[in-house]
């Protein structure tokens, strides 16, 4: 398997740039899944007509959240038969010891995903992050072949009952929407699902781009060979909606994110990009109150 830019009016640096970055990244997705340490899963074929739901967080750094989404998903997750595994992108070893002891104590597969090492790409958080899903896509989804999958980051958290089946058996995939309102669009790759069936014969590609002019963060990539090919008018996405903590009664300056009216929380800074601006200490707190208005 061998990723490829669908970026298209390149600069010549910019050329250059992704031809360097995705020969590093091909060289980290084509690892395989035995080479990475793991306990709890595997990546063997499910029988054909398998009715299996396969839930994939990536860690990053916070065992705390991972905690709290363990907890949610067990609460509030009704699929008759899902495996739920945490997928570790942490670059902090300290870190990444307390998710492995966690998910050991909670019963949860987990795997070490291989890391990114080179400076220039570490400082780019969206690659990392689109690397990893890639390597997760190749190296396990499309080796199990589950009948549906879903991507989440690690602090996004179902606050009610409900069915990754029913959300997305319909449409052929789920998620919230971002990009140009008459352009390039792409759905956020922190909550996506998909069913197999309908990704599995595309050239699949997380990774972010540049195209027409406009930057699609992670999962961007898809734009081009799937997203481009649907009648956007027809497809029924995931509401979005920031809110302030403060307005909320919280004494907190951050911001959280509700997906598809209040199905699902997104702290959205959990891994602390924005800072010590963080709100993931709240969760229960703003889960509990949410679910009494």
């Amino acid at each position: 398997m061998k990723l490829k830019p669908v970026d298209n009016k390149l600069s010549l640096k910019r050329y250059f740039y992704l031809k360097a970055m995705y020969r590093y990244v091909n060289r980290l997705v084509n690892t395989p899944f035995d080479r990475c340490f793991h306990f709890g899963c595997n990546n063997n074929t499910l029988p054909p007509a398998n009715n299996q739901v396969d839930i994939v967080t990536v860690a990053f750094n916070n065992e705390h959240v991972i905690k709290l989404q363990i907890k949610y998903i067990r609460e509030n997750i009704t699929d008759q038969k899902y495996t739920f595994l945490v997928a570790d992108n942490s670059n902090n070893s300290e870190k990444q010891s307390l998710i492995q002891r966690l998910c050991k104590e909670e019963g949860i597969g987990y795997i070490q995903l291989p890391r990114f090492e080179k400076e220039w790409l570490k400082r780019r958080g969206s690659y990392s992050h689109a690397t990893a899903i890639n390597w997760i896509y190749y190296n396990y989804i499309s080796k199990r072949k589950p009948a549906y999958f879903a991507l989440l980051d690690h602090d996004v958290f179902p606050t009610c009952p409900l069915s990754i089946e029913a959300l997305t058996k319909a449409q052929g995939f789920y998620g919230y929407r971002r990009g140009e309102a008459d352009g390039p669009w792409f759905l956020w790759p922190g909550l996506l699902f998909f069913r197999y069936s309908f990704i599995s014969d595309y050239k699949v590609n997380f990774m972010p781009c540049v195209y027409d002019n406009v930057y699609l963060d992670t999962g961007g990539s898809l734009w081009k060979g799937v997203y481009s090919t649907l009648d956007r008018g027809k497809i029924q996405f995931a509401s979005f909606k920031l809110v302030p903590l403060a307005g909320m009664g919280f004494d907190n300056n951050s911001t959280i994110e509700f997906i598809d009216g209040k199905r699902w929380l997104h702290s959205s800074n959990a891994s602390h990009w924005r800072g010590d601006d963080a709100s993931d200490h709240l969760i229960d707190e703003i889960i509990e109150k949410m679910n009494k208005e």
